[in-house]
């Protein structure tokens, strides 16, 4: 009789902390790639910049960023 059992190999979806820096610039080319549709040039880069930095973000009001992102 065994007392041990086999290692199995477990992956963790691209989403998934253990693989934070793989998922990080994938989901920041599906953000931008969901802009690119729904935005004109000008305002696709004033939208990814304005997210892209988080002080600026942060200390937007809510109003100036709903104004930013509406059609």
């Amino acid at each position: 009789m065994s007392t041990q059992t086999n290692w199995a190999e477990v992956e963790c979806p691209v989403g998934h902390p253990k693989r934070r820096k793989e998922g990080i610039p994938l989901l920041k080319q599906k953000f931008e790639a969901a802009v690119a549709r729904a935005f004109a040039e000008k305002k696709r880069c004033e939208v990814i910049r304005a997210c892209g930095d988080t002080q600026r973000l942060t200390a937007m009001p809510v109003n100036d960023f709903l104004d930013l992102i509406t059609l």
